[in-house]
């Protein structure tokens, strides 16, 4: 298997295991039971000239999670014996999956409230050179809220008890410095796994424990002792698994906008402006109570949220204003210019640095026919930008290995360990982020036209094309800056393992040549210059609508639909550089197929009779996906070609509506 593709997982090859049959089965389950309620009061003034809005709104969420292995990865059993070396084994030869198991908890708290003012002015009424002064409409929002997230998860489930196959722990726990106890949260024997055979009438694996509760602590023995044991998740357990995660953002929000009108409506002009201000707090800025694992290596439980003062602010600001001109009354031209600002999570880049919000610019531009009912046309076009956007979770996830290189040599140096940017022992590896910067542009074409005699269409024409650039060029830059250490580390990289406890996994070099310069550092610098992965270029689609004329008919429109999209790039064929280092030929793009779905509907409109209020009353039904295509999507494919990642289809949707205007 090329290097390139080595996170590639057995679970999507449908010649082992059938691509319609999910392997969570049962054994994941959650348990989220929502709180909230919102309040809104309206009023207007001077004619409703002034209208003004407040709101409020509150929201609790807590979800209990449990899940009986992580599956990723289908395996065969080799073993013709069992432990013992004489017993045959019933299995060999049959699929498996087998992972740890884990639960987790999270608490969010919600709150929000704006208030919204509206003038609407017009000058036009007024005598004299006042009515030159137009039309207006200024309108201003301050908005805030508070999210507060609580939450502990991917624990292992753990092995309480003493049965036979415990081994005694070996891991220092250090905490400042100082050597507290040995850690029974690195002792593999106590890390729970299950294991299950698929077959026919086993496709799907199951709870191995029905009747037992999210956080119960489950009796078993030990069929080599008669000992008993427990299986503990969350709750139970001598500890948690991972130290709790608290986050508290803070947003208040400030917009303005400014509509206006001019000589009679041939000019209609739009300013924006908006200013975010956000605040947050993350665990990193906890008490070590909270942080520092005890004496036996696991995390302190805690039925507790606390929730520290906010260690980071950061202010956006946001201003867009367009123009629409209609010299002619079938003819006008619009233009809008944008500059956009997301506040950012809290997250960090691989220096240690908190992440800058998304930020950007944007620009479309174009023109519009319309001819009453008759025929009407839009055509725009449009380009935009963006700096700190994630990309996908693929290419997120390429990080992963090196914070662990820098957290096993942080093991290996100790107290003379000596961080330079992202620090194990202050951020958790999945507040650490990758970056990338984006350009998109297209145009989109919209038509609508009456074809006479009860029939009309609607259709459109679109193109996107998004190009990648620096995609993870911070983690490279900080791999090559922390390379001297780590080959310096202990005994020199290629005598440290990288895990003690499985040395099949090789040295600090091995893990760093596969890790970094066989998959990260390829991937990242493919991408630029890319096409975002899985883009679908071009689109369009049409909708026919034919309404009846007939007096015993009339009220009825029948509709039909079609919408397509072409074909997207899911990965790349690969070739060898002078040096034998394997990279993506983006010269050689491996692309999926095309997508065409037909819909249909119906509707009925009529009044009910004076006696009953004589309200109109609109009945309607539509198809998506009439035609219930369900063939799974390719989302990626091997270096070779070959279909490596699927998706699932929107299934066949049938939907009702009602409507009574009163």
């Amino acid at each position: 298997v090329s290097t390139l593709d080595n996170y590639i997982r057995s679970l999507n090859r449908p010649d082992i295991h059938p691509l319609d049959v999910s392997l969570l089965g049962t054994k994941r389950v959650n348990d989220a039971r929502p709180e909230g309620g919102n309040i809104v009061v309206e009023q207007g003034l001077f004619d409703r000239r002034l209208s003004l809005q407040f709101g409020y709104a509150r929201e609790y969420y807590p979800n209990l999670a449990t899940s009986w292995g992580d599956l990723t990865e289908i395996r065969a059993d080799p073993n013709v014996y069992l432990a013992d070396g004489v017993t045959p084994n019933p299995n060999a030869g049959r699929l498996y999956v087998q992972s740890f198991n884990s639960d987790g908890r999270i608490l969010n708290n919600n709150d929000e409230w704006r208030a919204t003012a509206v003038l609407h002015h017009d000058f036009v009424r007024h005598s004299g050179w006042l009515r030159w002064l137009g039309r207006h409409t200024l309108a201003a929002l301050v908005s805030g809220a508070t999210e507060r997230s609580w939450r502990n998860e991917y624990n292992h489930v753990v092995v309480g008890g003493t049965p036979s196959f415990l081994t005694p722990p070996t891991t220092p726990v250090v905490v400042n410095g100082v050597t507290v106890g040995l850690s029974e949260r690195d002792n593999a024997s106590r890390q729970f796994n299950t294991r299950y055979y698929l077959g026919p009438g086993n496709l799907a694996p199951e709870n191995p424990f029905p009747g037992y509760g999210l956080f119960d602590a489950i009796p078993l023995t030990d069929p080599a002792n008669g000992a008993s044991y427990t299986v503990a998740g969350h709750r139970q357990a001598p500890g948690l698994w991972n130290q709790y995660q608290t986050n508290t953002t803070s947003n208040r929000s400030l917009v303005s906008t400014l509509q206006s009108y001019w000589w009679r409506d041939r000019i209609v002009t739009f300013a924006g402006w908006r200013e975010d201000t956000v605040r947050s707090a993350n665990a990193g800025s906890l008490p070590g109570a909270f942080t520092n694992p005890m004496p036996n290596g696991f995390f302190p439980v805690t039925n507790g949220r606390v929730f520290q003062g906010y260690s980071r602010t950061e202010v956006g600001r946001t201003f867009n204003w367009g123009v629409v001109l209609h010299p002619l009354p079938w003819l006008s031209f619009h233009y809008n210019d944008s500059e956009n600002f997301k506040p950012a999570a809290q997250s960090y880049d691989a220096w240690g640095q908190l992440i800058q919000g998304e930020s950007g610019v944007g620009e479309d531009y174009g023109f519009s026919l319309s001819f009453g009912t008759a025929f009407n046309l839009r055509v725009n076009r449009y380009t935009n930008s963006q700096e700190h956007n994630r990309p996908s979770n693929d290419l997120n996830a390429l990080r992963r290995p090196l914070t662990r290189l820098e957290t096993r040599v942080r093991d290996i140096l100790g107290t003379a360990y000596r961080p330079n940017g992202f620090d194990p022992n202050v951020l958790n590896e999945n507040s650490v982020l990758v970056q990338r910067d984006y350009v998109a542009e297209g145009y989109d074409i919209e038509a609508t036209a009456n074809l006479g005699r009860g029939w009309t269409m609607r259709a459109t024409v679109g193109r996107q094309r998004t190009q990648e650039s620096n995609v993870g060029s911070d983690w490279i830059a900080w791999t090559a800056a922390r390379l001297p250490i780590w080959q310096a580390a202990g005994r020199g990289w290629t005598s440290e393992l990288f895990n003690p406890a499985n040395p099949a996994q090789g040295t600090i070099k091995d893990r760093y040549d596969i890790d970094f310069l066989g998959t990260a550092l390829p991937l990242w610098s493919a991408r630029e210059g890319a096409i975002r992965d899985n883009q679908r270029e071009w689109r369009s689609s049409a909708v026919v609508t034919y309404r009846f004329a007939q007096e015993r008919l009339k009220g009825l429109r029948l509709t039909g639909a079609y919408r397509w999209q072409s074909s997207a790039t899911i990965g790349y064929l690969s070739r060898t550089l002078p040096t034998g280092q394997l990279v993506y030929d983006l010269g050689k793009p491996v692309r999926t197929g095309e997508n065409l779905y037909f819909d249909a509907g119906a509707g009925y409109s009529f009044r009910t009779p004076q006696k009953w209020g004589g309200q109109r009353v609109s009945l309607a039904v539509n198809v998506r996906n009439l035609l219930d295509e369900d063939d799974p999507i390719v989302l990626r494919a091997l270096t070779t070609g070959a279909p490596s990642r699927y998706g699932y289809q929107q299934p066949r949707q049938v939907q009702f509506t009602t409507e009574v205007e009163f």
